[in-house]
């Protein structure tokens, strides 16, 4: 009996040769490539929502720099004081000061810092003295325009950037009856 065991295993011995070996390590390669990359995929998902948050982040501190800008003009309105576009980084800029909003060098500009990092600010640019759409230029008999015919303009500009470099500029038109 213990010669046809023998004889069995022998048999069983002679007929193997590696194959579950070989194809447990290639299905072992397959699951460990599959797991590498859906961490990598996890990892990239992960910094684009981190991305998305940074940029929504900057969007919000520059529309409350926006609002910011907004309140402290039109209180400088309601001053009826004269505008004194002079006054050095007060972020108030004149109609005939060459200002391109468009290509600020924010680091360089006299603008106003708002919020919680000095990356937060706002300038305000004096537009001039616009003439409503469907008014024409009447003057009275003192040489003024006629009171509702034409409105004082300003851009406000302002822009907000956090360590994670993600950048947003808004922009609004601040239209006022009152003389700046």
């Amino acid at each position: 009996m213990n010669r046809l065991t023998n004889n069995s295993s022998n048999l069983f011995a002679k007929k193997q040769h590696g194959a579950v070996l070989a194809v447990s390590l290639v299905v072992l390669v397959l699951i460990t490539l599959v797991g590498v990359s859906s961490f990598k995929a996890s990892i990239t998902q992960t910094l684009m929502s981190a991305n998305s948050q940074f940029q929504s982040l900057s969007f919000n501190d520059a529309e409350r720099s926006l609002v910011e800008a907004e309140d402290a003009l039109e209180a400088q309105v309601l001053a009826a004081g004269t505008f004194d576009f002079n006054t050095a980084e007060d972020g108030y800029y004149a109609e005939d000061q060459d200002l391109n909003v468009f290509n600020i060098n924010w680091d360089s500009l006299a603008a106003v810092e708002t919020g919680k990092t000095a990356n937060d600010k706002y300038i305000i640019k004096y537009q001039g003295l616009e003439l409503l759409p469907g008014e024409d230029e009447t003057l009275q008999n003192n040489n003024a325009p006629i009171i509702g015919s034409s409105v004082h303009t300003f851009i406000v500009t302002s822009r907000s950037k956090n360590l994670k470099r993600a950048e947003r500029v808004l922009q609004s038109v601040y239209v006022t009856s009152e003389q700046p």
